[in-house]
């Protein structure tokens, strides 16, 4: 399975696929000009053009591995600005009270488990490049939280799919943690505001083509100590499922970005809570994309 990320190098906007010893990147437009075959100039091209731009980029690769003359230079991960994976295209679509024990450490031990996915969004706004300071909001927030979650990107436009078929509108998979103004989201009653201060969705490193045969395994770290773990088997509703149930009545576009929502062990599951404070490291991993990895300001 591919991992595409995008990146600046020498200054300059570029994408590319890291290699199979996960220590480099192979840039798209050095393939290109080797190979004398067209591929799109950013990622959101890449996911625009369909499946047909996974084709060819697929056919790239397998004609690099076969030209043993073929002489490319990869860049190690350290030479390269990390940008994130995918701009969205409109809000992000994030899911609430998607794991059974989260619904607990937020609303109580005895609080009912929801019969239907629930909804609500993050501004554009939001989206943070892996490695890039995480903005403290001081002035606006005591109550600042993370949330580590498993991404999915659509990947082609999607109306009223089943769940047999909706992994079939998956472009591929990334990482994202969910940054909350705890006393926000709980004073205004509606938790846009609380959702959408600037640069409270780090979003990467890299994007995960395709759909892996098994559950994915997320872990957050805060300076190094877990605080959360989980796998996606223990989602409420699967990644399947939610793609079906929006689909319903919202058209799905080729680059939306869903947030599938967090398990337990997030700073306000902690008596007293134990929200992110200046210098905190935030690390978001899960096993076949990467670490998300992101330093309070």
């Amino acid at each position: 399975m591919l991992r595409i990320v995008s990146f600046s190098y020498l200054g300059l906007p570029e994408w590319g696929i890291i290699t199979a010893d996960g220590a480099h990147i192979l840039r798209a437009a050095e393939l290109e000009e080797a190979l004398f075959i067209p591929l799109p100039a950013t990622v959101a091209e890449l996911v625009a053009n369909g499946p047909e731009g996974l084709v060819i980029l697929q056919s790239a690769l397998t004609q690099k591995e076969e030209n043993e003359a073929l002489a490319l230079t990869p860049l190690a991960l350290d030479e390269v600005t990390w940008d994130v994976p995918l701009l969205p295209i409109r809000n992000l679509f994030c899911v609430s009270q998607n794991y059974a024990a989260h619904v607990s450490e937020f609303s109580g031990q005895d609080s009912p488990l929801p019969s239907a996915p629930v909804y609500f969004t993050k501004a554009t706004t939001t989206v943070l490049p892996h490695l890039a300071p995480l903005p403290r909001h001081a002035d606006v927030t005591k109550a600042l939280d993370y949330e580590g979650e498993l991404a999915v990107i659509i990947g082609q436009t999607t109306q009223q799919v089943d769940s047999a078929q909706a992994l079939d509108h998956v472009f591929g998979y990334t990482i994202a943690c969910d940054i909350t103004a705890r006393d926000l989201q709980s004073e205004r009653g509606q938790w846009f505001l609380g959702k959408s201060l600037d640069g409270s969705c780090p979003l990467g490193p890299a994007i995960l083509v395709g759909t892996p045969d098994e559950p994915f395994h997320l872990t957050t770290k805060v300076n190094g100590e877990l605080r959360q773990a989980a796998t996606t088997d223990e989602m409420l509703f699967s990644v399947a499922q939610l793609i079906a149930d929006l689909s319903q009545g919202v058209t799905l576009l080729p680059g939306d970005i869903i947030l599938t929502g967090t398990p337990a062990g997030v700073g306000k599951g902690f008596t007293p809570p134990r929200y992110l404070q200046a210098g905190d490291t935030v690390e978001v991993t899960i096993d076949g994309i990467g670490t998300l990895k992101n330093t309070v300001q």
